[in-house]
């Protein structure tokens, strides 16, 4: 008889087995079934993890029995391949999905292997006999790491405060010993305390850092410490080596300094003040109700004697630091009525350009002493595209200076964020540096603009003459586009719609600044050829339906207020070019781009975003409420008494806004005009109090610092000018006209010698005519001592030949010729310089509204109120 064959031999075995290899196969299917819908796993995946085609992928699905050429070690490569962290930011995932991924590292390989009949991967340790044997690992330790990783911790954000939570009992129970958390050790001994027990460390590099560090708060003065303190030190070394700390792409935070900002009128003037403190209090709960939606919110009548503590003031966090390859070091900036770790810590987020959330922070002393290290934690929060927190990145750092490791901490966690997305950390710290210059740039300008006197806090200069050059301006424009070009190659990174939304912002900001600067030098002609941008802002702003639609950073909340600047912009332009349109329909009353009440909206729409008044709110509303009033001061007409009693307290709004942030002498200036209008209103004791509020103001500003300045000097001959002014339309009111000639000369001749041609300037002119008018007096010798100034460089052509022909005219009038005859003069040179205005501002060939007001006498005239 014939022996079987060897197969034949096999067959019943291999039929005792089947059943067992199909569960198999069952098994690999059911889990590769899991891995595609629980981890959004794609077939492509899993045809590269496992090494076969997509096809084999297929043709399994649909017949599990007939197998696959796989054995362990595909299992476990494919798992790799499904969840390393360098592997998963190579790839285009959910966040939700993401953390499934970082979930399934978590758990290990296991579970996949145990299913499909596998031995676990924990057995591949072996023995020197060869046998495997489980690894020593200290049971307690598995369990804490199984429970970190479990979905049994909500998010990140309780994970993060257990972490912390178990740090500080290892910090107090780790060693009971007291001497380690009481017994003080010098500087001197600390240097080598790493070496010797309890620690025995003896890796050079952190050693080499470790003794850096204590050299440096050993300089600082710190003397001595406690052994907790060192423990912690080495730890918060150890831990952030790992994550390229000390090499590669640094940023170190150089100094944080804070500025009280609010600055009170001086002591001497407070009690003259009382009588418009209440417009104060209405300024501040007009923008607080945007925020709070209270309907009766008041001041506590006792509080309205407390002037000027009643309202929270605005504090400005200034935060230096060096980037590495950086030659000048970047200051960032953020004021507010927030606290002063707010503002901190809005400083660095603008600064690092990104919109993780802070989830909250911890600061625990390490020892048992007011000197003691403190250790700082901070979690940064990354939210999916549900708005749920997904993820949550943690920094923590040990230091003397709390504020500094808040700081420090807070960068740490964001390389964190930026290294889990594998992003270039170079390339991204210089792309903020250079977005920091543009800041620094544009912040100046502002300060050159608004005449800002906290000179000593900001670095700024009013003699720095290259912030009223046009280059600047082509210089920040081109760098911003070059930006732009550049961030287009990362739009599939998590920050790129912030950056990019934050460069369109600073591109709009640069124009509307050439375009303001353009309007404060009189150059109107220059400033109508930016209205045409502001104008496509505005109308996209409207089309998109900006204010309806949701926020989702300061960057996109910041486009209400370039809105409202740049309204403000174009009706101050309009103004300025005699738009007929404009002015002789009152538009910023009704059409809703310029009313007051709608920009109100959008300034609560950009308040309930960051959640506090600060810098940027109070100086877009005392830009818009004091143009608005400056507009209601000129075209008010006779009908008009509501309109200009607004007016007048909108002044004293706008006023209230400027000091809030510092800007006392924006206030002043605010205040000359408020007061003009309430002589035209025949108030004229409020218009006296608030000339004699503006002097005093005027003269002690400058007392701040060490010696008054020339700049310091101008301002104040510039604002005496325009209380005289002032003071002659009260004299015109009281029917003195001789007194008023005086008044007004004085103004024009400071008009001219300092400030140049302007609309104060044509205003001087017309108060002189309509003093004279029936003055009988000689005029004599009082403009034999007007000059041309050439002193103003940006003064532009046009107008330059206007003042000549100005001052050449007066200089003609005959000594002997009586104020009366020579009346009319006065009034066609105040209409040339709003006729130039109207002529190189706008193609329209009309005279200028003004120009057409003063014809019929019906300019500036008083209005008596309802």
């Amino acid at each position: 008889m014939a022996a079987h064959k060897p197969s034949e031999r096999l067959k019943k075995y291999k039929e005792k087995y089947r059943e067992q290899r199909s569960r198999f196969w069952d098994g690999v299917n059911e889990q590769l079934d899991h891995l595609q819908h629980t981890y959004g796993v794609a077939v492509t995946e899993l045809a590269e993890g496992l090494g076969i085609s997509r096809q084999k992928i297929y043709d399994f699905r649909a017949a599990p029995e007939k197998g696959l050429p796989i054995d362990r070690t595909d299992l476990l490569i494919l798992w790799e391949w499904l969840t390393d962290p360098d592997a998963l930011n190579s790839k285009r995932l959910s966040p939700e999905n993401r953390q499934k991924r970082e979930t399934l590292r978590q758990a290990g390989p296991d579970p996949l292997l145990k299913a499909v009949g596998y031995l676990p991967s924990s057995k591949d340790v072996a023995s020197e006999d060869g046998q495997t044997i489980e690894p020593k690992i200290d049971s307690s330790l598995k369990r804490v790491e199984a429970r970190l990783s479990s979905p049994w911790i909500e998010d990140g954000i309780r994970r993060a405060q257990i972490i912390d939570s178990i740090l500080d009992e290892v910090k107090a129970q780790g060693r009971l010993d007291k001497a380690f958390h009481s017994q003080p050790i010098s500087a001197a001994e600390a240097l080598d305390w790493l070496s010797g027990a309890p620690m025995y460390i003896t890796d050079t590099t952190i050693i080499r850092e470790y003794q850096k560090k204590i050299r440096k708060l050993a300089q600082s003065g710190k003397n001595q410490f406690v052994g907790v303190e060192l423990f912690e030190l080495y730890q918060n070394l150890l831990e952030y080596e790992s994550i390229d700390n000390y090499s590669g792409a640094k940023v170190n935070i150089i100094d944080c300094q804070f500025y009280l900002l609010s600055a009170p009128l001086p002591t001497s003037v407070h009690r003259e003040f009382e009588v418009f403190s209440q417009h104060n209090q209405q300024a501040e709960k007009v923008l607080l109700q945007q925020l709070c939606d209270l309907e009766d919110f008041s001041l506590k009548a006792s509080d309205t004697t407390l002037f000027p503590t009643t309202f929270t003031p605005v504090v400005r966090a200034v935060i230096t630091s060096q980037f590495e390859g950086e030659e000048q070091p970047i200051v960032w900036r953020y004021s507010s009525t927030g606290t002063h770790l707010e503002n901190m810590l809005a400083a660095i987020t603008c600064g690092l350009g990104h919109s993780l959330e802070i989830t909250g922070f911890s600061i625990q002393a390490t020892g048992t002493t007011s000197k003691s290290l403190a250790r700082v934690s901070i979690g940064l929060a990354e939210r999916d595209n549900a708005g749920n927190i997904s993820r949550v990145y943690q920094g923590w750092w040990v230091d003397s200076n709390a504020i500094t490791a808040v700081l420090v901490a807070t960068l740490i966690a964001t390389k964190d964020w930026l290294s889990n997305y594998s992003i270039d950390l170079t390339r991204y710290f210089s792309t903020c540096h250079q977005l920091g210059e543009i800041d620094n740039t544009l912040y100046h300008i502002r300060e050159n603009v608004q005449e800002y006197f906290f000179r000593a806090a900001s670095g700024y200069s009013q003699t720095d003459e290259s912030l009223d050059d046009d280059s600047i301006f082509d210089d920040i424009e081109s760098r911003i586009l070059s930006l732009e070009k550049s961030l287009m190659q990362e739009r599939d990174l998590p920050y790129y719609s912030i950056r990019s939304q934050a460069l369109k912002n600073k591109l709009i900001k640069t124009k509307l600044g050439r375009m303001r600067l353009a309007l404060k030098n009189s150059e109107v002609g220059k400033a109508g050829q930016y209205m045409n941008e502001a104008k496509l802002f505005i109308t996209t702003y409207e089309n998109a339906n900006f204010l309806d639609t949701k926020d989702e950073s300061e960057e996109d909340a910041y486009r209400h207020i370039l809105f409202l600047q740049a309204s403000e912009c174009v009706m101050l332009n309009n103004f300025y070019a005699g738009d007929g349109e404009f002015l002789a329909g009152k538009l910023w009353r009704y059409r809703s781009r310029y009313r007051l009440d709608e920009g109100l909206k959008k300034l609560g729409k950009y308040l309930k975003f960051i959640g506090s008044l600060n810098f940027e709110l109070f100086s877009c509303a005392s830009h818009i409420f004091g143009v608005v009033g400056l507009l209601e001061l000129y075209m008010a007409e006779e009908k008009d008494a509501n309109f200009l009693e607004q007016a007048a307290e909108h002044l004293l709004w706008a006023a209230h806004y400027s000091k809030r942030i510092g800007y006392v002498r924006r206030a002043t200036f605010w205040f000359t005009h408020a007061s003009r209008i309430y002589c035209r209103l025949g108030d004229l004791e409020k218009s006296e109090r608030l000339s004699r509020i503006v002097q005093v103001t005027a003269e002690s500003v400058h007392q701040t610092y060490q010696e008054e300045s020339d700049y310091d000097s101008k301002f104040k001959i510039f604002i005496a000018a325009i209380t005289h002014l002032a003071e002659g339309e009260r004299l015109l009111v009281r029917d003195k006209p001789e007194e008023a000639i005086e008044a007004f000369l004085k103004a024009l001749k400071t008009f001219v010698d300092i400030h140049s041609a302007n609309r104060l300037t044509a205003d001087a002119l017309y108060g002189l005519y309509r003093a004279s008018y029936e003055t009988d007096g000689k005029v004599g010798e009082v403009f034999a001592e007007f000059s041309c100034n050439d002193s103003h460089p940006h003064l532009e052509a046009g107008m330059v030949v206007v003042l000549q022909d100005i001052i050449h005219s007066l200089k003609q009038i005959d000594p002997q010729s009586s104020w009366g005859s020579v009346s009319l003069s006065f009034k066609d040179l105040a209409k040339a310089i709003w006729h130039h205005w109207a002529e190189v501002g706008s193609e329209a060939s009309d005279n200028h509204p003004i120009e057409v007001a003063m014809d019929r006498d019906r300019f500036l005239t008083p209005v008596t109120p309802a």
